[in-house]
């Protein structure tokens, strides 16, 4: 059993969103397979290149979040959230 690191649980989900970044002249499609406050697991069809800091576009949703990369695995990659901005924007 692996212990959890994380101060806040996350929750399992299945949200489209896409990743933007270089200046906001690129996108990349991921699909957001778990949740907490403070950050989510993205998971793309491929290992991606992206840079540390990137914004996150919820698919149905206008506003820009910023995050930053935390840790890559294969085509998964970990961002943090500045504190509950993920939540705010998924309840409006």
């Amino acid at each position: 059993i692996m212990d959890e690191r994380r101060k806040n649980p996350r929750l399992r989900c299945l949200i489209g969103a896409r990743v933007v970044f270089n200046n906001r002249g690129s996108t990349l499609s991921c699909t957001i397979r778990n949740r907490s406050d403070e950050g989510c697991l993205l998971s793309f069809g491929e290992n991606p290149y992206l840079p540390n800091q990137i914004e996150i576009v919820i698919d149905n949703k206008q506003t820009l979040m910023p995050a930053r990369i935390v840790w890559r695995r294969e085509s998964s990659i970990g961002i943090a959230f500045p504190r509950g901005q993920f939540m705010q924007e998924l309840e409006q």
